[in-house]
């Protein structure tokens, strides 16, 4: 009698010891290959690259952004050229690329970004200078009606950060804009296929 209910243990037990076994290896594939899940990242040879901020892009992937409360400037001594804009659906990225994208800017935000019309890709039927992609998401700048511009990054930024907001279609985004304080600065986010 005191056989039985040991077997019966036993045998009750045994497909769940088994199930438990199996599922902490898968369990521990699927929890590694959730971890090394990071933005694929191609930046300008202008841009500080991550060693160079002392940022793995793992760090930077969990990392929180510092906003910076700005005003737009309202005297830059440059006429805009060009109003901001959304486009349709099937330029859109997804919008936590592009919010990638603004955090790069943002921790660099003192860099210059420049756009030089002789150093381009074509995105459409225009000529861009490709400075970074987070996964999705390019930021392609564009001078507007000039040989070369520049803007400090932080206000390319806000223009990154209109269109991730005033763009955004059920979490997917494009659209373009003039630099802050730059209108001879546009700044386009598109999906990466459209510049394929």
């Amino acid at each position: 009698m005191t056989k039985f209910p040991s077997l019966l243990t036993t045998l009750l037990l045994l497909p769940l010891a088994f199930t438990n076994a199996a599922s902490v290896p898968r369990a521990a594939n699927i929890a590694a290959r959730e971890a090394t899940s990071y933005p694929e990242i191609i930046l300008d040879d202008g841009l500080p690259s991550f060693p160079e901020l002392d940022l793995s892009s793992e760090a930077f992937d969990t990392k929180t952004p510092e906003f910076e409360t700005r005003e737009p400037a309202s005297e830059s001594g440059l006429s805009k050229r060009l109003e901001n804009k959304c486009f349709p659906y099937n330029s859109n990225a997804d919008v936590n690329d592009v919010i990638k994208a603004f955090d790069y800017l943002n921790e660099i935000g003192n860099n210059e970004c420049n756009a030089n019309a002789n150093n381009y890709i074509e995105a459409g039927n225009e000529h861009y200078n490709l400075k970074l992609r987070m996964n999705t998401a390019v930021v392609l700048f564009q001078p507007e009606g000039v040989e070369e511009t520049e803007s400090l990054c932080k206000d390319v930024a806000m223009t990154v950060q209109w269109i991730f907001t005033d763009c955004n279609d059920a979490g997917q985004v494009s659209g373009l804009g003039a630099a802050n304080g730059n209108g001879d600065l546009e700044v386009l986010v598109v999906n990466y296929s459209y510049i394929e």
